[in-house]
């Protein structure tokens, strides 16, 4: 599973808070309040917070009770998923207690009663699959009219997802995600977020994964095959490029029946999900990266290469471990000697 962002010091955009406070009419004193940002909310005491251990749903104001509050409903159901039906009632109760101090309970009452009324309401039954099957027609996978029918479709999808064919998983992946946003459903299991488009591949570490996967296969061709499409991974510059790279290794790993073997598989995992690993969300979040000629590099991966292979590509001596001096002088190397940089440190674009 991602992992769950509880409440407004996580929604860095501020996309969730928006929609949520769509939901009911506001009172002046949350219309009139700033929006807190991460570092706003992280400097207050720990007792302003309904969880002090993990410093969630700040309580320390009207208007931050009330958007606490709005969080805590929209993902009740997946705090109680996630760490029970105690704890739910821990940060309930504090939300509470918040409320009455304030002297807003009729305010968060009111906003509960309306988040549950219009979460409850019917959506119009869809499916998360529509596919062809040669002579066989049409056929519709896994419907939902409920939160409760897609999160057990989703868990579902991701057990036995290399039961499809490779170009289902993504459209499945991709209908989960849209329809979770539809029905207000915070958790998406990453494997699903990773075949939707969610993640960044890990270019750096994309030929050693290739090699550990080839030491599982049996037949010679399909070893070959594999050393062949290490030797390509240097020409590989773009995650559809990468996306395309992972099917071609689940279908002959799925023609040598390693998914079959249930201590391969588990060793083996699936290609998407070893190889997309950084979330475009943790990415924006961090504005960790630099544009050259119209891509962007992470940081966090230039500063992994060597000192000796900046000289070798640019010329001259540049320490990675200044990010400072890395940003300001990565993007205005020509062309011709990021791609050379490219070549040598195995750092690809995200």
């Amino acid at each position: 599973m991602s992992s769950l962002n509880f409440d407004q010091s996580t929604d860095y955009s501020n996309k969730e808070l928006y929609q949520l406070l769509r939901v009911a009419e506001l009172p002046e004193y949350v219309k009139t309040a700033s929006v807190d940002d991460y570092d706003t909310l992280q400097g207050l005491p720990k007792e302003a917070f309904a969880d002090e251990d993990r410093r969630i749903y700040p309580l320390n104001s009207a208007a931050r009770t009330y958007v606490s509050n709005a969080y805590f409903i929209s993902k009740k159901a997946d705090i109680e998923k996630l760490y029970g039906d105690g704890y739910v009632r821990q940060l309930e109760n504090k939300i509470k207690e918040a409320a009455e101090i304030f002297q807003i309970e009729e305010d968060i009452n009111s906003y509960s009663n309306e988040f549950t009324k219009q979460a409850s309401s019917d959506y119009p039954e869809t499916h998360l699959g529509n596919f062809e099957l040669a002579g066989l027609g049409a056929m519709d996978l896994y419907p939902v009219k409920t939160a409760a029918d897609l999160r057990e479709n989703m868990d579902h999808i991701v057990n036995n997802i290399h039961n499809y064919p490779f170009e289902w998983r993504t459209k499945l992946a991709e209908n989960s995600v849209k329809v979770a946003g539809e029905l207000g459903v915070d958790e998406v299991p990453d494997l699903l977020l990773k075949y939707a488009g969610y993640f960044y591949p890990d270019f750096a570490g994309l030929k050693t994964e290739v090699w550990r996967r080839s030491t599982k296969l049996k037949q010679a061709e399909h070893k070959e095959m594999y050393e062949k499409i290490s030797a390509d991974i240097e020409n590989i510059s773009s995650s559809e490029e990468v996306m395309k790279l992972a099917e071609t290794l689940a279908h002959i790993e799925n023609m040598e029946g390693l998914y079959d073997n249930v201590k391969v598989a588990q060793v083996l995992r699936d290609p998407v999900d070893m190889i997309f690993t950084k979330s475009i969300e943790k990415v924006a979040s961090d504005l960790n990266f630099v544009e050259a000629h119209g891509d962007k590099y992470l940081i966090d991966d230039l500063q992994k290469v060597g000192k000796d292979k900046y000289e070798e590509a640019f010329g001259f001596d540049l320490d990675p471990a200044d990010s400072t001096k890395l940003a300001e002088v990565f993007p205005t190397m020509p062309r011709s000697d990021i791609k050379l940089f490219e070549e040598i440190s195995g750092i690809r674009p995200v």
